[in-house]
Protein backbone atom coordinates (compact mmCIF):
# COMPACT_ATOMS: atom_id res chain seq x y z
CA UNK A 1 0.00 0.00 0.00
CA UNK A 2 0.87 3.58 -0.55
CA UNK A 3 3.56 5.63 -0.95
CA UNK A 4 0.87 8.34 0.34
CA UNK A 5 -2.31 8.38 2.04
CA UNK A 6 -4.32 9.32 -1.10
CA UNK A 7 -3.17 6.54 -2.62
CA UNK A 8 -3.71 4.35 -0.12
CA UNK A 9 -7.31 5.65 -0.78
CA UNK A 10 -7.48 5.28 -4.08
CA UNK A 11 -5.84 1.58 -4.08
CA UNK A 12 -8.70 0.85 -1.33
CA UNK A 13 -11.57 1.87 -3.32
CA UNK A 14 -10.25 0.80 -6.49
CA UNK A 15 -10.44 -2.79 -4.65
CA UNK A 16 -14.34 -2.12 -2.97
CA UNK A 17 -15.54 0.51 -4.75
CA UNK A 18 -17.08 3.93 -3.82
CA UNK A 19 -19.54 2.89 -1.28
CA UNK A 20 -22.25 5.76 -0.21
CA UNK A 21 -20.97 7.38 3.23
CA UNK A 22 -23.26 6.40 5.59
CA UNK A 23 -23.93 9.20 8.09
CA UNK A 24 -26.02 7.73 10.85
CA UNK A 25 -23.33 4.55 10.91
CA UNK A 26 -20.52 6.75 12.05
CA UNK A 27 -22.36 8.36 14.52
CA UNK A 28 -22.83 5.14 16.34
CA UNK A 29 -26.31 3.96 14.87
CA UNK A 30 -25.04 0.42 13.34
CA UNK A 31 -27.86 0.00 11.23
CA UNK A 32 -26.14 -1.84 8.56
CA UNK A 33 -26.15 -1.43 5.45
CA UNK A 34 -28.74 -3.51 3.70
CA UNK A 35 -28.97 -2.08 0.00
CA UNK A 36 -28.97 1.60 1.51
CA UNK A 37 -27.91 3.53 -1.66
CA UNK A 38 -27.65 6.85 -0.09
CA UNK A 39 -27.54 9.09 2.98
CA UNK A 40 -31.21 9.15 2.30
CA UNK A 41 -32.14 6.04 2.67
CA UNK A 42 -30.87 5.61 5.94
CA UNK A 43 -32.60 8.62 7.25
CA UNK A 44 -35.78 7.21 5.76
CA UNK A 45 -34.63 3.79 8.08
CA UNK A 46 -34.41 6.22 11.08
CA UNK A 47 -37.49 7.95 10.39
CA UNK A 48 -39.41 4.97 10.06
CA UNK A 49 -38.16 3.56 13.45
CA UNK A 50 -39.23 6.63 15.32
CA UNK A 51 -42.94 6.45 13.68
CA UNK A 52 -42.65 2.94 14.87
CA UNK A 53 -41.65 3.63 18.09
CA UNK A 54 -38.56 1.73 18.17
CA UNK A 55 -35.68 3.19 20.13
CA UNK A 56 -32.59 4.03 18.49
CA UNK A 57 -30.19 3.84 22.34
CA UNK A 58 -29.81 1.33 24.14
CA UNK A 59 -31.46 1.15 27.74
CA UNK A 60 -29.78 1.46 30.73
CA UNK A 61 -27.25 -1.61 31.88
CA UNK A 62 -29.62 -4.77 34.07
CA UNK A 63 -27.36 -5.52 37.05
CA UNK A 64 -24.82 -7.49 36.20
CA UNK A 65 -24.43 -5.97 32.56
CA UNK A 66 -22.26 -3.11 31.69
CA UNK A 67 -22.85 -0.10 28.70
CA UNK A 68 -20.25 0.40 26.44
CA UNK A 69 -19.83 3.36 24.75
CA UNK A 70 -18.16 2.83 21.59
CA UNK A 71 -15.56 5.42 20.35
CA UNK A 72 -14.23 3.88 17.26
CA UNK A 73 -15.00 0.99 14.74
CA UNK A 74 -13.42 0.04 11.55
CA UNK A 75 -13.95 -1.80 8.75
CA UNK A 76 -11.75 -5.02 8.68
CA UNK A 77 -10.83 -7.44 5.86
CA UNK A 78 -14.25 -9.05 6.24
CA UNK A 79 -16.17 -5.92 6.14
CA UNK A 80 -14.19 -5.23 2.76
CA UNK A 81 -14.39 -9.35 1.42
CA UNK A 82 -18.82 -9.03 2.68
CA UNK A 83 -19.35 -5.53 0.87
CA UNK A 84 -17.30 -6.11 -2.29
CA UNK A 85 -20.35 -8.85 -3.42
CA UNK A 86 -17.54 -12.17 -3.42
CA UNK A 87 -18.78 -13.34 -0.30
CA UNK A 88 -22.46 -15.30 -0.80
CA UNK A 89 -23.24 -14.50 3.04
CA UNK A 90 -22.89 -11.01 2.20
CA UNK A 91 -26.28 -11.37 0.48
CA UNK A 92 -28.05 -11.77 3.65
CA UNK A 93 -28.12 -8.82 6.54
CA UNK A 94 -24.62 -7.79 7.73
CA UNK A 95 -23.03 -5.48 10.22
CA UNK A 96 -20.30 -3.42 8.89
CA UNK A 97 -17.91 -2.19 11.60
CA UNK A 98 -18.24 -4.70 13.92
CA UNK A 99 -14.91 -3.95 15.03
CA UNK A 100 -14.92 -1.46 17.92
CA UNK A 101 -12.91 0.58 20.76
CA UNK A 102 -15.16 1.56 23.57
CA UNK A 103 -14.95 2.15 27.38
CA UNK A 104 -17.20 0.72 29.97
CA UNK A 105 -20.10 3.64 30.91
CA UNK A 106 -20.06 2.55 34.47
CA UNK A 107 -17.87 4.87 36.07
CA UNK A 108 -14.21 3.31 37.14
CA UNK A 109 -15.35 5.06 40.88
CA UNK A 110 -18.06 2.37 40.97
CA UNK A 111 -15.90 -0.66 40.41
CA UNK A 112 -13.29 0.44 42.57
CA UNK A 113 -15.65 1.16 45.43
CA UNK A 114 -17.28 -2.53 44.11
CA UNK A 115 -13.30 -3.51 44.30
CA UNK A 116 -12.83 -2.09 47.99
CA UNK A 117 -15.73 -3.48 49.38
CA UNK A 118 -15.14 -7.14 48.47
CA UNK A 119 -11.37 -6.33 49.77
CA UNK A 120 -13.23 -5.67 53.48
CA UNK A 121 -12.99 -1.42 53.46
CA UNK A 122 -16.08 -1.32 56.02
CA UNK A 123 -16.22 2.70 54.99
CA UNK A 124 -16.01 3.71 51.37
CA UNK A 125 -16.37 7.40 51.03
CA UNK A 126 -17.83 8.82 47.23
CA UNK A 127 -17.20 12.16 45.84
CA UNK A 128 -18.88 13.47 43.46
CA UNK A 129 -20.43 17.16 42.37
CA UNK A 130 -23.73 14.92 41.70
CA UNK A 131 -25.88 13.89 44.35
CA UNK A 132 -28.03 11.77 42.21
CA UNK A 133 -25.45 9.26 42.07
CA UNK A 134 -25.51 8.20 45.59
CA UNK A 135 -28.31 5.28 45.09
CA UNK A 136 -26.32 4.00 42.81
CA UNK A 137 -23.52 4.27 44.08
CA UNK A 138 -24.28 2.38 46.98
CA UNK A 139 -25.34 -0.75 44.96
CA UNK A 140 -21.36 -0.71 44.14
CA UNK A 141 -20.54 -0.85 48.29
CA UNK A 142 -20.29 2.98 48.62
CA UNK A 143 -21.65 3.80 52.60
CA UNK A 144 -20.83 7.96 52.28
CA UNK A 145 -21.55 10.37 49.41
CA UNK A 146 -19.69 13.69 49.65
CA UNK A 147 -21.12 16.39 47.29
CA UNK A 148 -17.71 19.31 46.85
CA UNK A 149 -20.58 21.71 46.23
CA UNK A 150 -21.98 21.32 49.46
CA UNK A 151 -19.14 22.88 51.24
CA UNK A 152 -17.96 26.71 51.35
CA UNK A 153 -13.84 24.65 52.49
CA UNK A 154 -11.43 22.55 49.40
CA UNK A 155 -13.00 19.01 49.52
CA UNK A 156 -9.73 17.39 51.03
CA UNK A 157 -10.14 19.19 54.12
CA UNK A 158 -13.86 18.45 54.08
CA UNK A 159 -12.76 14.55 54.07
CA UNK A 160 -9.73 15.01 56.59
CA UNK A 161 -12.43 16.54 59.19
CA UNK A 162 -14.83 13.99 58.08
CA UNK A 163 -12.15 10.87 59.23
CA UNK A 164 -10.62 12.49 61.54
CA UNK A 165 -7.51 13.09 60.05
CA UNK A 166 -7.60 11.42 56.59
CA UNK A 167 -8.20 8.57 54.68
CA UNK A 168 -6.38 5.45 54.21
CA UNK A 169 -6.32 4.92 50.40
CA UNK A 170 -8.09 7.24 47.84
CA UNK A 171 -8.80 6.96 44.33
CA UNK A 172 -8.98 9.82 41.58
CA UNK A 173 -11.22 7.84 38.89
CA UNK A 174 -11.63 10.79 35.81
CA UNK A 175 -8.49 11.26 34.62
CA UNK A 176 -8.04 14.91 35.72
CA UNK A 177 -4.61 16.13 37.49
CA UNK A 178 -6.30 18.31 39.65
CA UNK A 179 -8.11 15.84 41.38
CA UNK A 180 -5.34 13.60 41.73
CA UNK A 181 -3.56 16.08 43.87
CA UNK A 182 -6.83 16.68 46.00
CA UNK A 183 -7.26 12.85 46.62
CA UNK A 184 -3.66 12.42 47.21
CA UNK A 185 -4.04 15.09 49.89
CA UNK A 186 -7.15 14.05 51.65
CA UNK A 187 -5.30 10.99 52.50
CA UNK A 188 -3.72 10.94 56.25
CA UNK A 189 0.13 11.24 56.98
CA UNK A 190 2.40 7.92 57.76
Amino acid sequence: MGPSSNMVVQQYTGLIGRPARMLYWSLGFHQCRCGYKNVFDVEGVVIGYAKAGIPLEVAPPLASEVQIKILFTTLGHTDVYTWSGRDPKGLFLFILGHEATGIIEVTVGLLVAEVAKSAGAFRIIGVDIDSKKFDVAKNFGVTEFVNPKDYDKPIQQVLVDLTNGGIDYSFECIGNVSITRTAWECCHKG
